[in-house]
């Protein structure tokens, strides 16, 4: 099942793509916020830029609350940063962010700002649990067991010194290029596990 999109902006169907339908669910409510939302520049310079966006929040049945964001954009690489939080607080970009974006002509979001956990292309461990009753997935998940505690043993004994530290993660850098997962047509950064 897949939610339609809302608007015709790029950057809805990259979030459409790549989250699960409750979180493009989420993203979708923020950009109805549009509606709600005028934007200023207040300065720029270089490749920075800071945007006022105010907001008309709905407090009761008949009472609007004024509200003023700052977004901070940083051009090379993109950046963004909202004074509401609400990237660090639940993980999807805000409407004033999103916003900004639209208005700069962004149509493609970096992969940073679409976080793993959300993501429905994502194979979570969970499903390397073994069952009895799901005798196809026994033979991965006691695969998935045995790299799992090499790994375990290797990140214990390479934590102990930061030149070990590097050096296991070049190596298993390079061992990525080995193994590589299904590549994400929307951000190419490949299938993780997340915990």
């Amino acid at each position: 099942m897949e939610i339609p999109c809302i608007t015709r902006y790029p950057l809805e169907k990259q979030f459409q793509k790549a989250y699960t339908i409750a979180k493009f669910k989420e993203v979708q409510e923020e950009l109805r916020g549009f509606l709600y939302l005028t934007t200023s520049l207040l300065g720029c310079e270089g490749g920075r830029s800071i945007f006022e966006v105010a907001d008309e929040i709905q407090v009761g049945d008949d009472l609007l609350k004024h509200a003023t964001f700052t977004v901070k954009i940083d051009e090379d690489p993109l950046d963004v940063k909202c004074s509401c939080k609400l990237f660090e607080f639940k993980g999807i970009l805000c409407m004033h962010t999103l916003r900004i974006l639209t208005q700069l002509g962004k149509h493609i979001v970096p992969s940073n700002y679409i976080l793993d956990w959300w993501r429905k292309d994502v194979k979570r461990k969970c499903t390397f649990v073994k069952s009895s009753y799901d005798t196809s997935s026994i033979d991965d998940a006691r695969r998935y067991d045995r790299i799992q505690n090499c790994f375990y043993e290797l990140c214990s004994n390479a934590s102990k010194f930061e030149s070990s530290c590097v050096k296991l993660i070049n190596q298993i850098e390079q061992l990525k290029v080995q193994y590589p997962g299904i590549t994400d047509p929307v951000t190419s950064t490949g299938g993780t596990t997340v915990d």
